[in-house]
This record gives C-alpha cells, sequence and structure tokens, in this order.
C-alpha cells in the first residue's frame, strides 16, 4: 500500500482549465470522496488519476512511482487500478462469473488463481448464487456489484468510483452505501469516489476534497465540512444552515467560532449587507423559547419527516433556520437563543 499524490495537477481542454493547481495527498486505504457540482472538475481529475487524461501539468504518484507528469504518462492498464463506472460497463453476452475474470484473462493469470480470486471477489460483494447469471437477469444493484468484484479482482491497491449509485433509487442507493462500506473495510484499498451528493459523500469518506470550477475549495474530513466550512458557498453545499452577517472584530474573524453572547449582541442590531463577516448558524445550534432569547416570528414551517424546517425573521431583518418537533403557526412570534456560530472566508468568485 502507498501514498497516492497529487502535486499542482493542471488540465485544460482548449485553453480552459478544467482543473487548476489541484494538490491531494492520500493515505493509504482511505475512503476519498471527490465532490461538487457538475463541471467543478472531479470527474477529470479521476481520469487522471485512472491515466485516461494527461496532466496539462503538474505530477501524480503513487508512492515513488510517477504515473504522470510532463514527460511521463503511463497507461491505464499498468497502473494496476480498479475502475468502477456510472453505467456498469458489463458484457451482456458473459456470465456473472466470466464478467469478473475477464481482467485476469487479459492478464493471462493461470486457471486455479483466477477461480480462487474469482471466489473471494464473488464471496466479498454476496453474489455466489448469481455467478452463472447474465447481466440482464440482475437488479441495478446487482449489476453494480459485479463492477466491484471485477475491480477487485486484481487486487489492486486503489479503487476508482465514478458516481457509481447516479443510476440507482434512493432505497437501493441507501442498500449499496452499506455494500461499499463493507466492502472498503474486507479489502483495505485506497477508494477514490466522484459524487455531486454531499450526503453520500458525508456518509461514506474518510476525507473529501470540495472542487468548484476545477479548483480545491476544502479538503478535510466530513465533520470538518460541515461544522467549519471555509467559505458561504461551502456552507450552503455542505448541509443546511443560515448565514448571518456579523461586524468584524477581534472575535468576529474569519476560521473562528463565534460564542453565542457576541451573536445575541449583533441579531437584534440593523443589518448592513454590504459590511461585516459571514457567520454561519447551523439549525442544530438553535434553540426555541417561549420567552427566553432574540423575538423572532415565523415566516415559515414545513414537516420534513422527524422534525419541522422553521423559517424565522429577526429583528435585525435577517433569518434563521431551526429545527422544531412540533408545528409554529406562520406569524406567531416567539424566542430563539443561538447556541454557537462558525465565520466564514468571502467567497472570491
Amino acid at each position: 500500500m502507498a501514498l497516492l499524490t497529487l502535486n499542482q495537477i493542471n488540465k485544460s481542454f482548449n485553453g480552459q482549465n478544467a482543473v487548476s493547481d489541484l494538490n491531494l495527498s492520500i493515505e493509504p486505504g482511505a475512503f476519498v470522496a471527490l465532490l461538487g457540482p457538475s463541471g467543478c472538475g472531479k470527474s477529470t481529475t479521476l481520469r487522471m488519476l485512472a491515466g485516461f487524461e494527461k496532466v496539462s501539468s503538474g505530477s501524480i504518484f503513487h508512492g515513488g512511482r510517477c504515473l504522470s507528469n510532463a514527460t511521463t504518462h503511463v497507461a491505464p492498464e499498468n497502473r494496476d487500478f480498479g475502475m468502477v463506472f456510472q453505467s456498469y460497463a458489463l458484457w451482456p453476452h458473459m456470465s456473472v462469473m466470466e464478467n469478473i475474470a475477464y481482467p485476469l484473462t487479459i492478464k493471462r493469470v493461470d486457471r486455479a488463481t483466477k477461480q480462487k480470486r474469482i471466489q473471494e471477489a464473488l464471496a466479498i460483494v454476496q453474489l455466489e448464487p448469481y455467478a452463472d447469471r447474465s447481466p440482464a437477469e440482475l437488479s441495478g444493484g446487482q449489476r453494480q456489484r459485479v463492477a466491484l468484484a471485477r475491480s477487485l479482482v486484481t487486487e489492486p491497491e486503489v479503487i476508482l468510483l465514478d458516481e457509481p449509485l447516479a443510476n440507482l433509487d434512493r432505497h437501493l442507493r441507501a442498500t449499496m452505501e452499506e455494500t461499499f462500506r463493507t466492502f472498503h473495510k474486507r479489502t483495505g484499498a485506497t477508494m477514490v469516489y466522484v459524487t455531486h451528493d454531499q450526503s453520500e459523500a458525508m456518509s461514506l469518506a474518510d476525507q473529501i476534497a470540495v472542487l468548484k470550477n476545477g479548483q480545491l475549495i476544502q479538503w478535510a474530513s466530513p465533520q470538518s465540512l460541515y461544522q467549519q466550512p471555509r467559505t458561504a458557498w461551502l456552507a450552503d453545499f455542505i448541509g443546511r444552515g443560515s448565514v448571518i452577517r456579523m461586524q468584524p472584530s477581534d472575535e468576529v474573524q474569519p476560521g473562528r467560532k463565534v460564542e453565542q453572547s457576541l451573536i445575541h449582541q449583533q441579531l437584534v442590531l440593523p443589518h448592513t449587507p454590504s459590511q461585516g463577516v459571514d457567520v454561519l448558524i447551523r439549525p442544530q445550534s438553535v434553540c426555541l423559547h417561549p420567552s427566553l432569547g432574540i423575538s423572532a416570528k415565523v415566516t415559515q414551517c414545513i414537516y420534513r419527516g422527524g422534525h419541522f424546517d422553521v423559517e424565522l425573521s429577526l429583528p435585525s431583518s435577517q433569518t434563521l433556520l431551526a429545527y422544531h418537533d412540533t408545528p409554529l403557526a406562520v406569524g406567531e412570534t416567539l424566542f430563539a437563543t443561538v447556541q454557537e456560530g462558525w465565520s466564514l472566508e468571502p467567497d472570491h468568485d
């Protein structure tokens, strides 16, 4: 197992940058997600890792081996990486077993070793009873597991996954997420997983690289991304919450926790949108009371299953999102306390 390193990676198409100055160090055995909206560069990055695209500049190393730079480009078949595509890419005329065996056939692995690896791969994805079926006889989730088994059978140290759950329905995606977790735990392989679904990335990955317009916005654990996002755009992209504007001070600076007392002092002041520091307040940090805290008027109350989303209008004319166990009437006045906030860096685009 070896470190996977992307050093100052750039990729351009027809003079337009798709990926700019990307630096990542992916630890052996990590589960990493590349997350972002369409066109952010995440799939291009995965294709450079796989060897399907050459880097425009920069370098990719796996351990001490250079896979790509200005003068070197190792072909995909020589990188020994597994790849799982969104479309499954299964041969329709082959059985499940034959599809899984195909990479070993290409590599001319001996018969005994081939049979052993196929059986081990089938066991990991729990498809032993389906070995002789064709892909047409399988569900979408089962086909995705065949693609996983095929990527595993060559025993790669790195497995790359390009939006593998995009074509599945919601229930099946949840089932497959558990399959991926089990698969990662049993194989110990480094997994790099591309998705535009933030809940998918948060539930699966150890570390997440969030990309926007080809640039890395933040590289952090799911918990850090949720609790301490860098920018207002990222705060909105990851999870839910309210971004309020506060006057800058020694205590209110980008990249810092903001205490309750400071938030309460400023949420009763007139709002000045052209000045100040953006502060994220997650709905879990807002508590509603009949008489304690900042006066707030309910402007919206929507049931979300298990809780109500409550939108509040504050004396400063700013709004807060809170969660509540019971419905509240629009126009009702109550009081809110905010436990804490997180100050954000400005968005630069």
